[in-house]
């Protein structure tokens, strides 16, 4: 380790991210494939053996786009950013305007509907209220629920088409500062993204379930699940203002109303809209970069490092912070091969494309190589959004908590002193004493370090959910209001979400040593112990929320034990292998 820990630097850093970003660099863009190319090479000074491993994938393109305010006064709507004097790269046109990934092409006209967070709790609201998109176009906020499963909502409803705004609530002014005079979203920023519906299923949704290698076989665009059917375009807050204040209808529920400032209304009346969304569908090649690191005496098995590489626009934040930190770990870990170290376990390091349309880099390398991985991957480690400030969260499978505790203990935290573990568990124990805890749950009497729950939305998903393997995912949180706009760029970064990338170097330390443990070991660090307190916490959450019969519970609390039980046998066999001058537990 001290051989790795000492080159991570924040002057490598700050170089690495501003090559990274001069560029916007969409998957499939020729901009996209000469970064992939920039990273393997560095790789390969790194002194690691890196490939360019290609995939054909299906992915969209605006060719045109347009929203305009009908009624009560014709206007167009600006579908891009506002330029920053400050910002040299805000007034590129290189970027895409706003669309979404796996969009559909269509027009869409008619009266407006707000739905508060797009959630089918919200549509069943608006339903109990006596309204209905159906034949309108529906109106909501970023937030709560990914972005895909709003426009599903809208389409099973017979909306005509769907408009997705962010809300100076959620992350603009009324969470801070706006850019460039601070983090939060000003009133043009826009949030790309993809509305694939990822609960059919990441990656390319055209091979659902095997790779999308040249020339595999493909279900048709028109039959491909996950792929929306009616319209749908994102938008700024200051442009969504001119549609809400249009707006007739009811005065909306006090906890539907945002941060604009005034009083919302549901609709439909007053306000009527026109969108005009035209894609251009291809398949398109992407580039995942692999570097492999060989084991000696358990070379079959695997440690997978990953973090995406494609971006909306710039990316400085996602997911370039974190391909900074994956080229820090990786230079550590290549000072370490040339002073002699060798892993136990093959270690892989890999920068993903696609991830932003729906997670397509990893997810059709792991379905191409899956029953090679079921067999010999150990662990899989992510990054995404390494830096947006200074507050570590880690997401994970209750079996990594032990080793990234551990890891974390033996790093400082650069501006609060101490160790990135106690800057760590402080923060959570606040977080903890604030919540309301839950009843009846012994884990919940007393403060707990936990990791949280993997959903999806990242390049773990694949490798956890379809694969099996123990995963985990890290970030260093603040506030971050330019998400998936054009001013998520170098100036943002520079100037508000790590200055002295500090914590950007942090996440490559972390990152190296969670990947050096797992390859080194002489057991592989998985402790089980805490599975059997995560399942009882996780089935008292149920319990609180889920109306189940007793039988149904009494068997789940059952199982629950059953696997603590079991948890807690392995530790004690295990026990003696790890610390020999420790007696077995009784």
């Amino acid at each position: 380790p001290i051989l790795f820990l000492g080159p991570p630097s924040p002057q490598r850093a700050r170089g690495w991210l501003k090559t990274l970003t001069e560029e916007p660099h969409v998957a499939g863009t020729p901009e996209g494939k000469r970064l992939a190319e920039y990273v393997r090479d560095r790789m390969r000074d790194f002194g690691l053996s890196a490939e360019l491993v290609p995939y054909e994938v299906l992915l969209n393109y605006p060719k045109s786009v347009s929203l305009r305010l009908v009624k009560p006064e014709p206007m167009e709507l600006s579908l891009r950013e506002a330029g920053l004097t400050r910002d040299k790269d805000s007034w590129s046109e290189a970027a895409f305007p706003a669309f979404h990934g796996y969009g559909a092409s269509g027009h869409a006209s008619g009266q407006t509907v707000y739905v508060n967070y797009g959630r089918r709790e919200d549509f069943e609201r608006l339903e109990a209220m006596g309204l209905s998109v159906r034949g309108r176009i529906a109106l909501v906020r970023y937030g709560k629920i990914f972005r895909g499963l709003k426009v599903k909502e809208a389409q099973d409803r017979g909306a005509l088409g769907i408009i997705i705004y962010s809300d100076p609530a959620d992350d603009g002014y009324m969470t801070g500062d706006v850019y460039p005079d601070g983090p939060a979203r000003p009133a043009s920023g826009i949030q790309r993204g993809s509305v694939q519906f990822l609960s059919s299923g990441p990656g390319d949704p055209t091979t659902p379930g095997w790779a999308s290698t040249h020339g595999a076989k493909r279900v048709p665009y028109d039959r491909a699940e996950g792929i929306a059917r009616i319209p749908s375009l994102p938008l700024s807050y200051g442009e969504a203002e001119k549609i809400l204040r249009a707006m007739g209808g009811e005065r909306v529920p006090d906890e539907w109303q945002g941060g604009l400032p005034f009083a919302y209304h549901l609709g439909p009346g007053g306000a009527e809209v026109a969108m005009e969304v035209a894609m251009d569908y291809a398949i398109r090649p992407i580039y995942d970069v692999i570097a492999t690191i060989p084991g000696t005496s358990e070379a079959d098995r695997v440690v997978v490092l990953g973090n995406h590489r494609d971006a909306w626009t710039y990316g400085a934040v996602d997911p370039n912070s974190g391909t900074t930190s994956l080229l820090e770990a990786a230079r550590g870990l290549g000072a370490a091969l040339k002073a002699g170290w060798k892993p136990r376990r093959t270690l892989l390091l890999a920068s993903w494309d696609g991830e932003e349309y729906g997670l397509l880099g990893s997810t059709e390398w792991v379905e191409d190589r899956l029953a090679w991985l079921k067999a010999n991957a150990v662990a899989y480690v992510n990054l995404d959004i390494s830096v947006t400030g200074r507050n570590l969260d880690v997401d994970g499978i209750p079996s990594l908590l032990d080793l990234v505790k551990e890891a974390a203990g033996d790093l400082t935290e650069p501006t609060q002193g101490g160790s990135l573990l106690e800057a760590w568990q402080d923060r959570k124990r606040s977080e903890w004493a604030r919540s309301e805890p839950v009843g009846g749950c012994s884990a919940d009497d007393r403060f707990v370090l936990r990791l949280n729950p993997l959903g999806s939305g990242s390049d773990y998903t694949a490798f956890t959910h379809h694969a099996g393997i123990a995963s985990v995912s890290f970030t260093f949180e603040g506030t971050y209001g330019v998400y998936h706009s054009i001013y998520d760029d170098f100036f943002w970064m520079d100037h508000f979400g790590d200055p002295a990338f500090e914590y950007q170097t942090l996440a490559a330390r972390l990152y190296g040593l969670l990947a050096m443990r797992l390859a080194d070991a002489d057991m592989v660090p998985l402790r089980y112990a805490p599975y059997g307190a995560a399942l009882a916490r996780d089935l008292e959450l149920l319990r609180r929320d889920i109306v189940r019969t007793y039988r149904i519970w009494e068997a789940a609390e059952a199982a629950a034990a059953r696997d603590g039980d079991a948890a807690s046998r392995v530790e004690t066999a295990k026990r003696p292998a790890l610390r020999p001058d420790l007696a077995p537990l009784d």
